[in-house]
């Protein structure tokens, strides 16, 4: 069974690209992922706070997070408890007997035989990373784009390596889940 929580501070209103989580988990893993907002307890204390937290979790809903919901991803809300942790997991855990629904990367890199680097998510990545240094350059705030080159495929390197060997480990063996009372 695949599964992602992707958690998210309600009163975080920004963050990372969602369209870069999208192109990591294609249209046919959506199912697999529930996004989760936390700091609930934190926020509802003030009611002002609390009208906020709506506001930002119905943003991430109907904007942020709408595409991969409405290809079956869900939401939960994390109340800092363990009965709200076992709410968020226990359904998901419940579905381990469907077919597995590979992330679109896993299927680029194993079964395409894409580099990371050639993958949509790492093209998006690499693109996203060097408009922010081109911006910082032009402030006067960043490094060469030479520099900026070289690193980045010093860290593709080294991270696809990794990905690949885990990939590689997770296509021959099969994974077996453990849950035990937290």
């Amino acid at each position: 069974m695949t599964g992602i929580l992707f958690l998210r501070s309600i009163n975080w209103t920004f963050g990372p690209s969602s369209r870069l989580f999208e192109a990591l988990c294609g249209e046919k893993a959506a199912v697999n992922v529930i996004f989760v907002t936390t700091n609930w307890s934190k926020e509802v204390k003030m009611a002002d706070q609390s009208e906020e937290a709506k506001a930002n979790e119905k943003e991430f809903k109907d904007v942020q997070w709408k595409r991969l919901i409405n290809l079956g991803a869900t939401t939960q809300r994390f109340l800092d408890s363990r009965e709200s942790a076992l709410g968020i997991i226990s359904p998901h855990l419940a579905k381990c007997n469907r077919p597995l629904q590979p992330l679109l990367l896993q299927e680029e890199m194993v079964d395409m035989g894409l580099s990371l680097g050639e993958t949509l998510v790492g093209r998006m990545l690499y693109l996203e990373l060097k408009q922010e240094n081109e911006v910082a350059q032009k402030a006067g705030l960043a490094f060469r784009v030479k520099r900026f080159d070289k690193e980045m495929s010093i860290l593709k390197v080294g991270y696809y390596r990794r990905l690949t060997l885990a990939l590689g480990l997770q296509k021959t063996a099969s994974a077996s889940i453990q849950v035990s009372q937290i």
